[in-house]
Protein backbone atom coordinates (compact mmCIF):
# COMPACT_ATOMS: atom_id res chain seq x y z
CA UNK A 1 0.00 0.00 0.00
CA UNK A 2 2.72 2.41 0.91
CA UNK A 3 4.86 3.75 -2.53
CA UNK A 4 8.54 3.71 -0.83
CA UNK A 5 11.75 2.79 -2.04
CA UNK A 6 12.45 0.31 1.13
CA UNK A 7 9.41 -1.63 3.28
CA UNK A 8 8.43 0.59 6.25
CA UNK A 9 7.09 -1.37 8.96
CA UNK A 10 3.88 1.28 9.06
CA UNK A 11 3.01 -0.92 5.96
CA UNK A 12 2.61 -4.29 8.18
CA UNK A 13 -0.10 -2.19 10.35
CA UNK A 14 -2.18 -1.09 7.50
CA UNK A 15 -2.06 -3.90 5.18
CA UNK A 16 -2.97 -6.07 8.19
CA UNK A 17 -6.64 -7.34 6.95
CA UNK A 18 -7.58 -7.43 10.82
CA UNK A 19 -7.12 -3.51 10.98
CA UNK A 20 -9.54 -2.79 7.78
CA UNK A 21 -7.69 0.50 6.96
CA UNK A 22 -9.71 2.08 4.16
CA UNK A 23 -8.17 1.21 0.62
CA UNK A 24 -9.09 5.58 -0.21
CA UNK A 25 -9.36 7.04 3.48
CA UNK A 26 -12.23 9.47 3.77
CA UNK A 27 -12.50 11.56 6.48
CA UNK A 28 -16.10 11.19 7.70
CA UNK A 29 -18.64 14.17 6.81
CA UNK A 30 -20.89 16.22 9.87
CA UNK A 31 -17.90 16.46 12.18
CA UNK A 32 -16.89 19.70 13.53
CA UNK A 33 -12.49 20.06 13.46
CA UNK A 34 -11.82 23.07 16.32
CA UNK A 35 -8.07 23.78 16.80
CA UNK A 36 -8.42 25.11 20.15
CA UNK A 37 -6.21 28.33 21.49
CA UNK A 38 -3.48 27.85 24.47
CA UNK A 39 -2.14 25.01 23.34
CA UNK A 40 -5.59 22.81 24.29
CA UNK A 41 -5.09 20.44 21.17
CA UNK A 42 -7.08 19.99 18.00
CA UNK A 43 -10.39 18.80 18.69
CA UNK A 44 -12.74 16.12 16.71
CA UNK A 45 -16.11 16.56 17.70
CA UNK A 46 -19.28 14.61 16.34
CA UNK A 47 -17.98 11.71 15.43
CA UNK A 48 -18.55 8.31 17.51
CA UNK A 49 -15.93 9.01 20.48
CA UNK A 50 -14.25 12.53 21.06
CA UNK A 51 -10.77 13.15 20.05
CA UNK A 52 -8.26 15.59 20.91
CA UNK A 53 -4.91 15.72 19.64
CA UNK A 54 -2.17 17.50 20.94
CA UNK A 55 1.43 18.43 20.17
CA UNK A 56 2.76 21.29 18.22
CA UNK A 57 2.61 19.72 14.69
CA UNK A 58 -0.61 18.43 15.02
CA UNK A 59 -2.48 21.55 13.62
CA UNK A 60 -0.56 21.69 10.38
CA UNK A 61 -0.05 18.24 9.66
CA UNK A 62 -4.16 17.81 9.79
CA UNK A 63 -4.23 20.90 7.28
CA UNK A 64 -2.02 19.24 5.25
CA UNK A 65 -4.12 16.12 5.40
CA UNK A 66 -7.50 17.04 5.40
CA UNK A 67 -7.65 17.74 1.75
CA UNK A 68 -5.85 14.49 0.87
CA UNK A 69 -8.64 12.62 3.13
CA UNK A 70 -11.48 13.39 0.28
CA UNK A 71 -12.20 9.39 -0.57
CA UNK A 72 -9.97 9.97 -3.24
CA UNK A 73 -6.72 9.15 -2.76
CA UNK A 74 -5.13 6.31 -2.16
CA UNK A 75 -3.18 5.97 1.00
CA UNK A 76 0.49 5.61 -0.78
CA UNK A 77 -0.62 8.94 -3.05
CA UNK A 78 -1.21 10.58 0.73
CA UNK A 79 2.36 9.64 1.69
CA UNK A 80 3.50 10.84 -1.03
CA UNK A 81 2.40 14.89 -1.47
CA UNK A 82 3.22 14.84 2.65
CA UNK A 83 6.18 13.48 2.25
CA UNK A 84 8.45 16.91 1.56
CA UNK A 85 7.22 18.42 5.15
CA UNK A 86 6.26 15.72 6.86
CA UNK A 87 7.85 12.10 8.64
CA UNK A 88 6.20 9.57 7.52
CA UNK A 89 6.04 8.33 11.36
CA UNK A 90 4.22 11.07 12.17
CA UNK A 91 1.50 10.99 9.02
CA UNK A 92 1.10 7.32 9.59
CA UNK A 93 0.50 7.79 13.75
CA UNK A 94 -1.92 10.54 13.17
CA UNK A 95 -3.60 8.04 10.27
CA UNK A 96 -3.70 5.24 12.46
CA UNK A 97 -5.37 7.54 15.83
CA UNK A 98 -8.29 9.04 13.12
CA UNK A 99 -8.85 5.43 11.79
CA UNK A 100 -8.84 3.81 16.02
CA UNK A 101 -11.50 6.95 16.60
CA UNK A 102 -13.44 5.47 13.29
CA UNK A 103 -13.18 9.02 12.01
CA UNK A 104 -11.93 7.55 8.55
CA UNK A 105 -14.14 5.90 5.88
CA UNK A 106 -13.55 4.04 2.78
CA UNK A 107 -14.01 6.70 0.01
CA UNK A 108 -15.17 3.47 -2.11
CA UNK A 109 -18.63 2.72 -0.65
CA UNK A 110 -19.39 6.01 1.30
CA UNK A 111 -22.40 7.26 0.72
CA UNK A 112 -22.86 10.58 -1.66
CA UNK A 113 -24.47 13.92 -0.81
CA UNK A 114 -28.11 13.56 -0.07
CA UNK A 115 -30.24 14.32 -2.80
CA UNK A 116 -32.59 17.45 -2.60
CA UNK A 117 -35.55 14.79 -2.97
CA UNK A 118 -34.76 13.09 0.28
CA UNK A 119 -37.47 14.49 3.20
CA UNK A 120 -35.53 16.45 5.71
CA UNK A 121 -35.84 13.78 8.70
CA UNK A 122 -34.08 11.14 6.32
CA UNK A 123 -31.81 13.26 5.49
CA UNK A 124 -30.99 14.25 8.97
CA UNK A 125 -31.29 10.96 10.02
CA UNK A 126 -28.66 9.60 7.17
CA UNK A 127 -26.24 12.66 7.71
CA UNK A 128 -26.05 11.46 11.69
CA UNK A 129 -25.69 7.42 10.47
CA UNK A 130 -22.58 8.88 8.26
CA UNK A 131 -20.60 10.24 10.74
CA UNK A 132 -21.30 7.29 12.93
CA UNK A 133 -20.95 4.20 10.97
CA UNK A 134 -17.66 3.79 12.00
CA UNK A 135 -18.16 2.59 15.71
CA UNK A 136 -18.55 -1.30 15.06
CA UNK A 137 -16.91 -1.11 11.33
CA UNK A 138 -19.96 -3.53 10.33
CA UNK A 139 -21.45 -0.90 8.25
CA UNK A 140 -19.50 0.93 5.24
CA UNK A 141 -22.00 3.30 4.43
CA UNK A 142 -25.39 5.31 5.74
CA UNK A 143 -27.05 3.31 3.25
CA UNK A 144 -26.41 -0.22 4.95
CA UNK A 145 -28.13 0.72 7.64
CA UNK A 146 -31.05 2.43 6.43
CA UNK A 147 -31.02 -0.29 4.43
CA UNK A 148 -30.50 -2.65 7.47
CA UNK A 149 -33.93 -1.01 9.06
CA UNK A 150 -35.89 -0.60 5.55
CA UNK A 151 -35.77 -4.76 5.63
CA UNK A 152 -36.12 -5.67 8.94
CA UNK A 153 -39.92 -6.97 9.98
CA UNK A 154 -41.28 -6.27 13.35
CA UNK A 155 -44.40 -7.90 15.00
CA UNK A 156 -45.82 -5.20 17.72
CA UNK A 157 -47.37 -6.38 20.56
CA UNK A 158 -48.74 -3.18 22.76
CA UNK A 159 -51.48 -1.91 24.35
CA UNK A 160 -54.10 0.17 22.69
CA UNK A 161 -52.48 3.68 24.27
CA UNK A 162 -48.68 2.67 23.74
CA UNK A 163 -49.18 1.33 20.10
CA UNK A 164 -49.28 4.46 18.53
CA UNK A 165 -46.07 5.89 20.67
CA UNK A 166 -44.27 2.34 19.19
CA UNK A 167 -45.93 2.59 15.23
CA UNK A 168 -44.71 6.46 15.13
CA UNK A 169 -41.43 5.68 16.79
CA UNK A 170 -40.71 2.86 14.64
CA UNK A 171 -41.80 4.88 11.52
CA UNK A 172 -39.58 7.86 12.33
CA UNK A 173 -36.67 4.93 12.94
CA UNK A 174 -37.05 4.10 9.26
CA UNK A 175 -39.07 0.49 10.19
CA UNK A 176 -41.09 -0.34 7.38
CA UNK A 177 -42.52 -3.84 7.68
CA UNK A 178 -44.37 -3.68 11.04
CA UNK A 179 -47.20 -5.96 12.39
CA UNK A 180 -49.77 -5.09 15.24
CA UNK A 181 -51.61 -7.22 17.89
CA UNK A 182 -52.77 -4.52 20.34
CA UNK A 183 -55.19 -5.22 23.68
CA UNK A 184 -57.99 -2.85 24.38
CA UNK A 185 -57.53 -0.84 27.55
CA UNK A 186 -59.99 2.18 26.63
CA UNK A 187 -62.56 0.20 25.07
CA UNK A 188 -61.69 0.93 21.23
CA UNK A 189 -57.75 1.08 19.69
CA UNK A 190 -56.36 4.76 19.09
CA UNK A 191 -53.95 4.30 16.32
CA UNK A 192 -53.43 7.85 14.80
CA UNK A 193 -55.92 7.69 11.51
CA UNK A 194 -52.93 8.42 9.71
CA UNK A 195 -51.95 4.83 10.49
CA UNK A 196 -54.38 2.56 8.56
CA UNK A 197 -54.86 -0.93 8.75
CA UNK A 198 -53.47 -1.02 5.22
CA UNK A 199 -49.83 1.02 6.43
CA UNK A 200 -49.72 -2.83 8.65
CA UNK A 201 -48.70 -6.12 7.76
CA UNK A 202 -51.06 -7.62 10.46
CA UNK A 203 -53.38 -5.79 12.38
CA UNK A 204 -55.08 -8.15 15.27
CA UNK A 205 -57.36 -7.63 18.02
CA UNK A 206 -55.87 -10.00 21.03
CA UNK A 207 -58.31 -8.74 23.84
CA UNK A 208 -60.43 -11.94 24.57
CA UNK A 209 -58.03 -14.96 23.55
CA UNK A 210 -57.02 -17.12 26.01
CA UNK A 211 -53.60 -19.12 26.52
CA UNK A 212 -53.97 -21.61 23.44
CA UNK A 213 -55.71 -18.71 21.39
CA UNK A 214 -53.14 -16.26 21.86
CA UNK A 215 -50.97 -19.31 21.15
CA UNK A 216 -52.54 -20.11 17.34
CA UNK A 217 -52.80 -16.53 16.75
CA UNK A 218 -49.27 -15.87 17.11
CA UNK A 219 -48.37 -18.93 15.48
CA UNK A 220 -49.74 -18.34 12.57
CA UNK A 221 -48.26 -14.61 12.33
CA UNK A 222 -44.52 -14.81 14.21
CA UNK A 223 -42.76 -16.07 11.32
CA UNK A 224 -43.08 -13.59 8.97
CA UNK A 225 -41.26 -11.25 11.38
CA UNK A 226 -37.37 -10.92 11.99
CA UNK A 227 -38.01 -9.23 15.65
CA UNK A 228 -40.73 -8.98 18.48
CA UNK A 229 -41.25 -6.33 20.37
CA UNK A 230 -43.76 -6.11 23.30
CA UNK A 231 -45.30 -2.70 24.94
CA UNK A 232 -47.48 -3.21 27.92
CA UNK A 233 -49.62 -1.02 30.12
CA UNK A 234 -49.32 -2.73 33.71
CA UNK A 235 -49.45 -6.15 32.06
CA UNK A 236 -49.80 -9.65 33.86
CA UNK A 237 -46.54 -11.37 34.33
CA UNK A 238 -47.77 -14.86 33.85
CA UNK A 239 -49.17 -12.80 30.45
CA UNK A 240 -45.35 -11.15 29.64
CA UNK A 241 -43.90 -14.50 30.80
CA UNK A 242 -45.94 -16.68 28.00
CA UNK A 243 -45.00 -14.29 25.53
CA UNK A 244 -41.43 -14.52 26.57
CA UNK A 245 -41.64 -18.55 26.25
CA UNK A 246 -43.94 -18.12 22.90
CA UNK A 247 -40.68 -16.22 21.43
CA UNK A 248 -38.04 -18.60 23.28
CA UNK A 249 -39.68 -21.73 21.13
CA UNK A 250 -39.95 -20.15 17.85
CA UNK A 251 -36.45 -19.08 18.35
CA UNK A 252 -37.22 -14.72 18.18
CA UNK A 253 -35.20 -12.18 19.17
CA UNK A 254 -37.61 -10.15 21.76
CA UNK A 255 -37.59 -7.37 23.42
CA UNK A 256 -39.66 -5.75 25.90
CA UNK A 257 -40.52 -2.49 27.29
CA UNK A 258 -43.57 -2.73 30.02
CA UNK A 259 -44.97 0.09 31.96
CA UNK A 260 -45.44 -0.46 35.65
CA UNK A 261 -47.91 2.12 37.91
CA UNK A 262 -45.80 5.10 37.08
CA UNK A 263 -42.78 3.95 35.55
CA UNK A 264 -40.92 2.06 32.72
CA UNK A 265 -39.04 -1.15 32.36
CA UNK A 266 -36.97 -1.22 29.09
CA UNK A 267 -35.44 -4.42 28.41
CA UNK A 268 -34.14 -7.33 28.64
CA UNK A 269 -33.48 -7.85 24.81
CA UNK A 270 -34.00 -11.27 24.90
CA UNK A 271 -31.77 -13.39 21.78
CA UNK A 272 -32.75 -17.45 22.15
CA UNK A 273 -30.52 -19.88 23.41
CA UNK A 274 -28.02 -17.08 24.17
CA UNK A 275 -28.72 -14.41 26.99
CA UNK A 276 -30.66 -13.57 30.06
CA UNK A 277 -35.13 -13.65 29.17
CA UNK A 278 -37.75 -11.91 30.33
CA UNK A 279 -37.78 -14.72 33.34
CA UNK A 280 -34.57 -14.52 34.10
CA UNK A 281 -35.50 -11.13 35.27
CA UNK A 282 -38.80 -11.67 37.62
CA UNK A 283 -36.31 -14.42 39.24
CA UNK A 284 -33.68 -11.86 39.86
CA UNK A 285 -36.26 -9.43 40.89
CA UNK A 286 -37.94 -11.59 43.34
CA UNK A 287 -34.71 -12.53 45.18
CA UNK A 288 -33.92 -8.62 45.87
CA UNK A 289 -36.97 -6.76 45.85
CA UNK A 290 -39.10 -6.28 48.87
CA UNK A 291 -42.53 -5.92 46.92
CA UNK A 292 -41.54 -8.61 44.40
CA UNK A 293 -44.32 -10.75 46.55
CA UNK A 294 -47.06 -7.94 46.05
CA UNK A 295 -46.33 -8.21 42.76
CA UNK A 296 -46.60 -11.63 42.00
CA UNK A 297 -49.81 -12.00 44.20
CA UNK A 298 -51.13 -9.19 41.69
CA UNK A 299 -50.31 -10.88 38.89
CA UNK A 300 -52.02 -14.39 39.91
CA UNK A 301 -54.80 -12.15 40.15
CA UNK A 302 -55.04 -10.74 36.55
CA UNK A 303 -54.21 -13.92 35.72
CA UNK A 304 -56.99 -16.12 37.71
CA UNK A 305 -59.40 -13.26 36.26
CA UNK A 306 -58.20 -13.93 32.56
CA UNK A 307 -56.68 -9.90 32.36
CA UNK A 308 -54.20 -9.42 30.15
CA UNK A 309 -53.51 -5.76 31.28
CA UNK A 310 -54.94 -4.07 34.77
CA UNK A 311 -57.26 -1.54 32.87
CA UNK A 312 -58.40 -0.51 36.29
CA UNK A 313 -55.38 1.72 36.21
CA UNK A 314 -56.17 4.83 33.61
CA UNK A 315 -54.22 7.42 31.94
CA UNK A 316 -50.50 7.43 30.43
CA UNK A 317 -48.07 10.00 30.58
CA UNK A 318 -47.28 10.49 26.86
CA UNK A 319 -44.42 12.42 26.94
CA UNK A 320 -42.46 10.04 29.39
CA UNK A 321 -43.79 6.89 27.37
CA UNK A 322 -42.21 8.87 24.61
CA UNK A 323 -38.99 8.97 26.07
CA UNK A 324 -39.00 5.21 27.11
CA UNK A 325 -40.34 3.74 23.90
CA UNK A 326 -38.05 6.30 21.46
CA UNK A 327 -35.21 4.93 23.82
CA UNK A 328 -36.60 1.07 22.74
CA UNK A 329 -36.67 1.94 19.47
CA UNK A 330 -33.12 3.29 18.92
CA UNK A 331 -31.58 0.15 20.78
CA UNK A 332 -33.48 -1.77 17.90
CA UNK A 333 -32.20 0.23 15.22
CA UNK A 334 -28.75 -0.62 16.66
CA UNK A 335 -29.49 -3.95 16.95
CA UNK A 336 -31.23 -4.79 13.53
CA UNK A 337 -28.59 -2.31 11.68
CA UNK A 338 -25.15 -3.18 14.07
CA UNK A 339 -24.78 0.61 14.59
CA UNK A 340 -23.07 -0.26 17.59
CA UNK A 341 -23.16 -2.73 21.01
CA UNK A 342 -27.11 -2.86 21.65
CA UNK A 343 -27.03 -1.96 25.98
CA UNK A 344 -30.15 -4.03 26.90
CA UNK A 345 -28.66 -7.49 26.27
CA UNK A 346 -28.55 -8.90 29.66
CA UNK A 347 -30.09 -5.57 31.47
CA UNK A 348 -33.10 -3.47 32.09
CA UNK A 349 -32.82 -0.04 32.37
CA UNK A 350 -35.81 0.89 34.85
CA UNK A 351 -37.14 4.40 33.69
CA UNK A 352 -39.32 5.94 37.13
CA UNK A 353 -40.10 9.48 35.55
CA UNK A 354 -42.02 10.68 38.47
CA UNK A 355 -39.22 10.65 40.45
CA UNK A 356 -36.75 11.63 38.11
CA UNK A 357 -34.72 8.38 38.50
CA UNK A 358 -33.07 5.90 35.81
CA UNK A 359 -31.47 2.81 37.44
CA UNK A 360 -29.61 0.30 35.09
CA UNK A 361 -30.33 -3.17 36.52
CA UNK A 362 -27.50 -5.91 34.98
CA UNK A 363 -28.84 -9.37 34.57
CA UNK A 364 -27.54 -12.95 34.02
CA UNK A 365 -29.18 -15.72 32.83
CA UNK A 366 -30.39 -17.91 35.41
CA UNK A 367 -28.98 -21.68 35.83
CA UNK A 368 -32.45 -23.63 36.25
CA UNK A 369 -34.48 -20.99 34.22
CA UNK A 370 -37.75 -22.71 33.26
CA UNK A 371 -37.62 -20.87 29.84
CA UNK A 372 -34.36 -19.85 28.32
CA UNK A 373 -32.05 -22.76 30.05
CA UNK A 374 -34.39 -25.64 28.62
Amino acid sequence: MINTMEKHIWSHFFEDQNIRFPEQPKLIDGISVYDAPYGLGLQFRGGPDKLVLRGKSSSALFSSLSHLLDGKNTLASIFDVTRPDFDINEVATMLKILHSYNLLADGLHYDVQATPAETDPWKLQKDYYKRVIGKTAYNKSATSVVSSIDNAKVLLIASENLAPVFVYNLKLAGFKHIGLNYIRTEGGVTLPSSESEADLMTYTDITDLNEPGLRNELAKRIDDYHYVLVGLENPSINFVQQLNEFCKIKNKKVLFVLSKDNHFEIGPYFVPNSTACYNCSILRQNSYKEDAIFDKVHSQHLHDTEQKVDTAIKGVDLVSASAAVGYAVSELSKIVSKLSKPNLINRVVDYDFLNGTIDNIHLMPVPGCPVCSN
